[in-house]
C-alpha cells in the first residue's frame, strides 16, 4: 500500500516542524510571504490550464511550497536552493512526509524528465542560484513562483545557514535596477522559460524602492505604482486586464525582528543593516521603523504577483488579482 498523506494532513505537521527543528538549523520561519505564496500556488492548482510541465520551486528553503504541491498531486517539481544545506533539509523533508514521491538530484532538467517518463510523481533538487537556472532559455515550466531575499547585505555577512541566505542578497548596486534578483527572475525565467498558460509568481516587497517606485533614488515625492507599471518600464510588457490598486495588492504585512531570522546571532546585523538602509535612504518610505533601539518590529507590506502568460510569441500576460489572499 502506497503512503500518502494530503496537504491537510500534512500542513500542520510540517509548520509546527519547522518552528521547532527547523530553528535549531537555522532554516526560514513559515511567514506571512511563505502562506501567501501558497495560496497563490493553490489558486494555479485549481485555474490553469497548462500542468503538463514541471513546476520550479526557486529558493525552496524548508520545502514547504514544493511540499504543498507534491501532497496535491502535482505529477513534476524542479526545487532549487543557493544555499547547499537547504536542499539537504528540504529533501530529507519531503522524504519524510512523501515518502512515495521519488527523488532526484540531477543538474540538467531534461535528464531529470527523461528518467522520470513513467514516474507518476517525482522532485528534482538542486543546489542552483537564479542566473545558473536562467540559463537554460529553452526549458519550459508550467509555473514558477519565487520568494526573494528581502535586505541587502551593506554589511559582512557569512552565508552559513539557509535562513541567511533567505533574507539577504548580494548586490554590488542596490540604485541600479538591473542587479536587483525580482528585475533578473522577469528579465530570464519570465521572458524565456514560460509558456502559453503558465504561471508566475514572486513577493513584491514595498520597503524595495525598485519595487513601488516609478523613479527610485530621483524624486523626493515618490510616486507609488503597482508592479505591472514597473514591468511595463522595465520590459515592456504588456497585460490584458486592469491591475488592482496599490493598497489592495500590498494587502499583507510582515513584522521583521531579531526573530525572524531563526537565528539569534544575526539579531545585531538585521540591525544594522535596517538602521543603514534607512538612514541612507535605500528603502522605501513606505518602510516603517519601530521605535525600538534594536529596530525589533519594523514592518513593511507586501504583495504576491501572480500573472499568467497569454502568448506564446510575446511578452503578454494576464494578472490574477488577489490570488495570494486565500
Amino acid at each position: 500500500m502506497i503512503y500518502s498523506k494530503t496537504w491537510k494532513d500534512i500542513r500542520p505537521e510540517i509548520e509546527s516542524e519547522i518552528a521547532d527543528i527547523g530553528v535549531k538549523r537555522g532554516e526560514f520561519v513559515v511567514s506571512a510571504m511563505t502562506k501567501a505564496v501558497a495560496n497563490a500556488m493553490d489558486y494555479f492548482l485549481e485555474n490553469s490550464s497548462e500542468q503538463s510541465l514541471p513546476v520550479l520551486d526557486i529558493g525552496t528553503g524548508t520545502a514547504y511550497h514544493t511540499a504543498l504541491l507534491l501532497s496535491k498531486d502535482y505529477p513534476k517539481v524542479i526545487s532549487v536552493d543557493i544555499n547547499p544545506q537547504a536542499i539537504i533539509y528540504a529533501k530529507e523533508r519531503v522524504k519524510n512526509y512523501l515518502p512515495q514521491v521519488t527523488q532526484f538530484e540531477e543538474a540538467e532538467f531534461e535528464d531529470y524528465l527523461q528518467k522520470t517518463e513513467d514516474a507518476s510523481q517525482s522532485v528534482n533538487f538542486y543546489n542552483y542560484d537564479l542566473d545558473t537556472i536562467a540559463k537554460n532559455k529553452d526549458f519550459k515550466f508550467a509555473l514558477a513562483s519565487f520568494n526573494p531575499p528581502i535586505l541587502y547585505p551593506f554589511h559582512k555577512i557569512t552565508y552559513d545557514k539557509p535562513a541567511t541566505n533567505g533574507v539577504y542578497f548580494e548586490n554590488d548596486d542596490i540604485k541600479d535596477e538591473r542587479n536587483d534578483l525580482v528585475y533578473k527572475l522577469y528579465d530570464t525565467i519570465a521572458r524565456n522559460n514560460l509558456k502559453k498558460g503558465s504561471h508566475i509568481l514572486c513577493i513584491w516587497a514595498n520597503l524595495n524602492r525598485h519595487l513601488v517606485e516609478i523613479e527610485p533614488f530621483k524624486s523626493e515625492t515618490p510616486d507609488y505604482v503597482h508592479p505591472a507599471r514597473i514591468l511595463e518600464q522595465w520590459f515592456d510588457f504588456e497585460f490584458e486586464n486592469e491591475a488592482e490598486s496599490f493598497d489592495d495588492f500590498y494587502c499583507h504585512k510582515t513584522i521583521l525582528g531579531p526573530g525572524f531570522f531563526n537565528q539569534s546571532e544575526t539579531g545585531k546585523l538585521y540591525s544594522a543593516n535596517i538602521k543603514h538602509g534607512i538612514d541612507h535612504d535605500y528603502y522605501s518610505k513606505l518602510l516603517i521603523p519601530s521605535k525600538e533601539e534594536s529596530l525589533a518590529g519594523t514592518y513593511f507590506n507586501f504583495g504576491v504577483l501572480h500573472l499568467e502568460k497569454t502568448s506564446d510569441t510575446e511578452n503578454k500576460f494576464k494578472i490574477i488579482n488577489g490570488s495570494s489572499k486565500g
